[in-house]
């Protein structure tokens, strides 16, 4: 059987350049994993 584990965390960045490029950061991951959902939905991918 498998465990998860959820962490909820709060980040104290430094200053506002390091908040907005990690910000920056978090969108490009979030559009990179959408366009993978994405192209495996549309392509029929064989998930097993």
């Amino acid at each position: 059987m498998e465990t998860q584990v959820t962490v909820k965390v709060k980040l104290n960045l430094a200053n506002a350049d390091i908040a907005s490029s990690f910000t920056n950061t978090m969108e490009q991951y979030r559009l990179a994993c959408n366009y993978v959902s994405d192209y495996i939905f549309n392509h029929d991918f064989n998930m097993k």
